[in-house]
């Protein structure tokens, strides 16, 4: 699991009281989020790896599981400026 998948797991576990046993379980469809868990969630990655989330950014695939949220992250973080020479 990566690292930004751990930190995930431990946000649902330790914030929210979810316990996500796996990354790719439905979170929506097992009933495991709600619409105001979704808040919380959306307000900790813009906080925690300093992206912002657009309305357009906001399709539920992106959101459905850990798997789908680390790799929704690893896409939107910001890149590390270039040393200059």
């Amino acid at each position: 699991m990566s690292t930004d998948a751990d930190r995930i797991v431990a946000l649902f576990r330790d914030q929210l009281n979810v316990d996500v046993t796996d990354i790719d379980t439905d979170l929506i469809n097992a009933g495991l989020m709600d619409s105001l868990m979704l808040v919380d969630l959306l307000t900790f990655l813009e906080q925690e790896y300093q992206i912002t989330i657009d309305l357009v950014d906001l399709d539920m695939s992106h959101f459905s599981s850990i798997g789908s949220i680390a790799r929704f992250v690893e896409a939107h973080k910001p890149t590390e400026p270039k040393p200059t020479p």
